[in-house]
């Protein structure tokens, strides 16, 4: 039985979705995001994150991606994630993420070795956008964590993989991205993080499994090659 989800406000990333589609056409590809259909709905799904910086390491019990990839074949995939019940620090502080609007892209890379398919990852965001991180404490603002548009480059690695209880083919993301550049903005009570601005220091670690949902909300065949 198909799944059904709705995605909101991501009828921007299928204009790019084409938009790279049409580019690819102007040069050999050496790899494509693939689906079975002309506008295929992509669904990731994680339970493993882990993004460091200064302050201390956020973790999220789930994540998800979502994006819509337009056309059958494309060398770029666009997600916008979101995060849920996610924990900072040792003391596992609550943590919440507002992504503002901010997308992930995953942009093909020339080295495809053994059935793995490197990307330059990028964090795309709307014009005065980032993704903000708020760690409270007792009621208390203990620190706020802010990243906004950045290229990432190489270190998520894709693979393909089958989901075996529908015979249909998915993809895996290992991201594993460094550098990452953030702001950290101290709050305030016992458990507040120092300040830290203009750092490139952190590390973004999660390992989405990506499924794909065809026009009639069916589950359909997405791989990459």
């Amino acid at each position: 039985m198909a799944r059904k989800l709705k995605i909101p406000g991501l009828a921007l990333l299928a204009v790019l979705a084409v938009s790279g589609t049409l580019a690819s056409a102007a040069h050999a590809a050496p790899f494509a995001f693939r689906s079975d259909g002309f506008l295929t709905k992509i669904i990731g799904e994680s339970g493993g994150l882990k993004f460091t910086v200064e302050g201390g390491s956020l973790t999220c019990a789930k994540t998800t991606y979502l994006g819509e990839q337009a056309g059958e074949e494309n060398e770029l995939l666009l997600v916008f994630p979101m995060y849920e019940n996610c924990k900072f620090g040792a003391m596992g502080l609550t943590a919440d993420v507002e992504p503002g609007g901010c997308t992930f892209e995953f942009f093909q890379d020339n080295n495809t070795e053994n059935g793995k398919f490197d990307v330059i990852t990028s964090i795309l965001c709307p014009v005065g956008g980032k993704m903000t991180i708020t760690v409270t404490a007792m009621g208390q603002t203990s620190c706020t964590i802010t990243l906004g548009e950045q290229t990432l480059g190489t270190g998520t690695v894709f693979t393909n993989g089958k989901i075996e209880a529908f015979e249909l083919l998915d993809y895996k993301g290992d991201i594993n991205v460094s550098g990452v550049k953030y702001n950290q903005e101290a709050g305030t009570g016992l458990s507040k993080c120092a300040t830290a601005d203009g750092k490139a220091n952190g590390t973004y670690i999660d390992v989405p499994t990506f499924t794909g949902r065809n026009e009639k909300e069916e589950n359909t065949n997405i791989w990459v090659a």
